[in-house]
């Protein structure tokens, strides 16, 4: 699944899972939740073609949100 910022649920993709309430100032051009190795693939060619920079998000397991 791929949400890009204008998109509705965008907001939500993109803090979702932040347990601290801590919500981060980042705001994402997309939001790439992965199911399959071809996600992942297609999500990488996509920010390659548009000169993005990937980031993965972990699980959330800090606190202090490294991951952001």
């Amino acid at each position: 699944m791929t949400v890009f910022e204008g998109d509705p649920g965008y907001e939500e993709a993109r803090v979702d899972r932040i347990f601290n309430r801590r919500l981060p100032g980042r705001r994402p051009a997309a939001v790439v939740k992965a199911s399959t190795e071809q996600d992942v693939v297609d999500a990488v060619r996509l920010a390659r073609s548009r000169g993005w920079q990937v980031v993965v998000r972990s699980g959330g397991h800090s606190w202090a949100q490294w991951s952001w």
